[in-house]
C-alpha cells in the first residue's frame, strides 16, 4: 500500500515539474533575456516577445471564451428548428 502511494506521489510530482516545460510563463523580462542571449550566444530561450504579449494579455483565455460563445450559439441554432417544428406540430394537431 505504501508503494502505491509512493508511485502515485512521484507521478504527480513529475507531472508538476513538466508543467513549466510545456507552457512557460513568459514575461517581458524573460523575453528580453532570451533576445539578448540569442544575439550574443546564438541560442535563445523559450520566451519570445510574441509569447510574452500573449501571456500578459491572456489571449488563450479569450480564445476559449470566444470558442465557448460560438458553441453556445451553434447549440441554440441547432435547437431552434426543433422548437419551431414542435410548435408547428402542436398547432397542426390542435386544429
Amino acid at each position: 500500500m505504501v508503494r502505491i502511494y509512493a508511485v502515485l506521489f512521484s507521478g504527480l510530482l513529475c507531472m508538476q515539474l513538466q508543467a513549466g516545460i510545456i507552457d512557460p510563463d513568459c514575461t517581458a523580462e524573460k523575453a528580453a533575456k532570451s533576445a539578448a542571449m540569442k544575439a550574443t550566444v546564438g541560442v535563445s530561450g523559450r520566451c519570445s516577445a510574441k509569447e510574452a504579449v500573449a501571456d500578459s494579455l491572456d489571449v488563450d483565455d479569450k480564445k476559449d471564451a470566444v470558442s465557448d460563445a460560438k458553441d453556445n450559439v451553434g447549440d441554440r441554432v441547432d435547437d431552434a428548428p426543433d422548437h419551431l417544428q414542435r410548435k408547428a406540430l402542436k398547432k397542426a394537431v390542435g386544429n
